[in-house]
């Protein structure tokens, strides 16, 4: 096998004998669901792990060499940690993730008396934790792309009343009704 310099300096034994390698196996062997970013990068460094050839890994997995490169990098230095996106710039999230916890957890208790519902809508959620509608919104959509069981139970919860209750722009008169 060739290897060029670069991938030299990544020992496939050391890999293996890295206290998080296991981890990865097991993790990827588990049901339990793993996203699809997290279980690419995992695979590359078992892959690398049985075949320590860059360019066979990024042709394998459609990716490109430098990205290869970058996760096994990033395993070797920092282990698991490594394999996780690196925080980005740019505006916060107007829920963190004790709110998001807490909306979960509203979303399992009964609804308060004094409104109309007998359910939660998004609506009454937002104005219940006094928190704004779009997050809220927004957040409870997430939950639908989900497949954690939890959230599954939340959403349906919330039914189908996340498009009743949302705000509707109002369309402007034609011409002609204007006109009468």
């Amino acid at each position: 096998m060739n290897q060029s310099s670069q991938d030299k300096n990544i020992e496939a034994l050391a890999l293996l004998s890295h206290p998080d390698f296991h981890a990865i196996e097991s993790a990827i062997n588990s049901s339990r669901a793993l996203s699809p970013k997290i279980k690419e990068r995992y695979q590359v460094i078992l892959f690398y792990a049985q075949s320590p050839s860059i360019s066979q890994i990024s042709q394998l997995l459609q990716m490109d060499r430098k990205t290869v490169r970058k996760w096994l990098v990033r395993f070797q230095q920092y282990g698991l940690e490594g394999l996780n996106d690196k925080p980005r710039s740019g505006r916060k999230g107007a829920i963190d993730e004790s709110t998001k916890a807490l909306i979960l957890k509203t979303l399992h208790s009964e609804v308060p008396s004094h409104f109309k519902s007998k359910e939660w809508t998004v609506k009454s959620l937002a104005e219940y934790l006094n928190l704004p509608y779009h997050p809220v919104l927004r957040f409870i959509k997430g939950l639908q792309a989900d497949k954690d069981e939890a959230k599954t139970r939340a959403m349906l919860a919330l039914g189908k009343k996340l498009q009743k209750n949302k705000p509707r722009k109002h369309k402007a008169k034609s011409r002609a009704t204007a006109k009468q």
